[in-house]
């Protein structure tokens, strides 16, 4: 399994190069900076998935706190002036 993408790597590198040039950094430096910055990326998806996953192991089931649709009546939702055009009945959302 591969886990670093050279390409980018190597794409990182030369827009560090391109963007630094007048800094004085040489090309090997930037390409050891791409490194560390696809390394760092790598550790710190690790450390997020691995917060996210103590997350979900320490999360309580919600109990559902909403209504229970078939106890519903036809005035729960009408009352005598929601007659619209031609009988329709409007339940206002």
């Amino acid at each position: 399994m591969k886990r670093y993408n050279l390409f980018q790597i190597m794409k990182d590198a030369h827009r560090f190069y391109r963007s630094n040039s007048r800094m004085g950094r040489t090309f090997g430096e930037c390409l050891k900076l791409a490194w560390r910055w696809a390394k760092d990326t790598i550790k710190f998806a690790e450390e997020r998935e691995a917060k996210k996953q103590a997350l979900l192991a320490n999360q309580k089931p919600v109990k559902c706190t909403s209504y229970n649709d078939s106890n519903l009546t036809w005035s729960d939702c009408y009352n005598a002036n929601s007659k619209g055009y031609m009988g329709s009945q409007y339940c206002g959302d």
